[in-house]
């Protein structure tokens, strides 16, 4: 955008001219940012606990590279499961998400004046309560089967 001539400036409306120039930033920004900064930290900090195991103790470094993949894989996993969790679906979703904890926590909340007037407090946890027993039936040997 800085090399254009004159001419592509009078063209232009100024509009699409700053709102291409805030894309730019955004990409550029997107590259160079908390991205890059977290996996450098992250490759650094497994690097230095590698080099300091085989200085100080060389079997358990041996065993931490076999179980390195396995880390890795795991992460990754639960990666996906937070990323492709409620982004799937279409808009007809809408209203299962209304009814799911966190709509119902979300509703709550904006509409804090409302439930508090019309004194539904109770029955707003009553709902929220049946909502995560509905998403989560077992919820302690979930956790426990995913290691959390």
């Amino acid at each position: 955008l800085i090399r254009q001539e004159v001419g592509y400036f009078d063209a232009m409306p100024a509009g699409k001219l700053t709102s291409q120039l805030q894309d730019d930033a955004a990409v550029i920004h997107s590259f160079s940012g908390e991205p890059i900064r977290t996996l450098v930290i992250n490759l650094s900090s497994v690097v230095v606990g590698i080099i300091i195991g085989f200085v100080f103790m060389w079997p358990f470094a041996l065993l931490f590279l076999g179980i390195l993949p396995f880390l890795g894989f795991g992460a990754e996993m639960e990666m996906k499961m937070y990323v492709t969790g409620e982004d799937e679906g279409d808009d007809g979703d809408l209203l299962e998400h209304e009814h799911s904890p966190g709509g119902i926590v979300i509703e709550s909340l904006l509409n804090i004046r409302t439930v508090a007037s019309l004194t539904l407090e109770e029955t707003k946890l009553l709902e929220f309560r049946q909502s995560l027993d509905a998403e989560n039936p077992r919820p302690v040997l979930n956790n426990f089967l995913k290691g959390s």
